[in-house]
């Protein structure tokens, strides 16, 4: 069983936030069209 501060909802929100700063990235170093962010590993800090 997980335990986080944030709960479900607070998850999901941070992985978009991630998702958009991951593809940022990709456009700032011109990644080439078709390639596809892959998130490794996740974790809380508190």
């Amino acid at each position: 069983m997980r335990w986080t501060e944030n709960g479900p909802g607070g998850l999901v929100d941070a992985r978009k936030q991630i998702e958009l700063h991951i593809r940022a990235y990709f456009k700032r170093i011109q990644a080439p069209i078709g390639t596809k962010p892959k998130l490794i590993a996740w974790m809380e800090i508190s």
